[in-house]
């Protein structure tokens, strides 16, 4: 009877998870990102024709990485398509997958992805969501990296701009120029800007002053490097022990 009780038990915590709803700070967690708690799994074939860059002879790349990735992604519904190779281009803010070696757009809207790309012989690996609040030039639509999933949520965006470049003697030439960004979306539903600084951190934070500059020093961060923003954050969501 006992038996019979802990498996009721455990089916019900399994059936409570596979209900959750996917969103902003629904799962805290290892990767995968996308996991069976998310949604469920379903084929995706339903795609459609995209439209390809204008300026193709552009130099620089549209993309987040040039080769197809394997990923899977969150659909509407929190249905979950798994096993795709994807491109994400981030100028127009659209995800691709390879069908029949022709490249489709996604029928459905994408809230989630997670990719795995070989780039010169290593792995790199991303977990993009959107639906965030708008801030400066991005919409409820742009995509995010998620660097940490939790209470406080470390973001880093990505933007291509299409430039034309003048050269002394030589014809002008269109040049894609990468910018990138730090955002957190913090407990209170409120979408900051912030760079890899101390000092900057806590004017963008200034109601969490107290909590950053106690681990700032008790840590010996210095917040140059992107793991260090990661540590902070995870810690202030209590995800990492200090």
């Amino acid at each position: 009877m006992k038996k019979w009780t802990l498996f009721l038990g455990a089916l019900l915590i399994f059936c409570v998870a596979r209900a959750q709803p996917a969103g902003l700070a629904s799962r805290i967690g290892p990767q995968p990102a996308i996991s069976p708690s998310s949604g469920f799994f379903v084929d995706y074939t339903d795609g459609r024709p995209i439209m390809a860059n204008a300026d193709k002879d552009a130099e620089g790349s549209f993309f987040w990485a040039e080769e197809w990735c394997s990923g899977k992604v969150l659909l509407h519904k929190n249905r979950i398509a798994s096993g795709l190779s994807l491109k994400f281009n981030i100028y127009n803010q659209e995800l691709y997958f390879n069908r029949n070696n022709a490249e489709m757009a996604f029928a459905d809207s994408v809230k989630e992805f997670e990719i795995t790309c070989m780039v010169e012989g290593l792995p790199r690996y991303g977990y993009f969501r959107n639906g965030y609040p708008a801030i400066d030039r991005f919409t409820a639509q742009t995509y995010y990296e998620v660097l940490t999933d939790s209470s406080f949520q470390l973001l880093r965006s990505y933007r291509k701009e299409l430039v034309e470049v003048e050269e002394i003697n030589r014809p002008k030439k269109k040049v894609i120029r990468d910018f990138s960004e730090y955002y957190v979306y913090t407990p209170s539903g409120k979408m900051v800007r912030i760079k890899a600084d101390a000092k900057k951190i806590i004017e963008a934070l200034p109601e969490y002053a107290t909590q950053i500059n106690r681990l700032l020093e008790q840590n010996k961060l210095k917040l140059k490097k992107e793991e260090d923003l990661v540590r902070l954050f995870k810690m202030m969501s209590g995800d990492v022990k200090y």
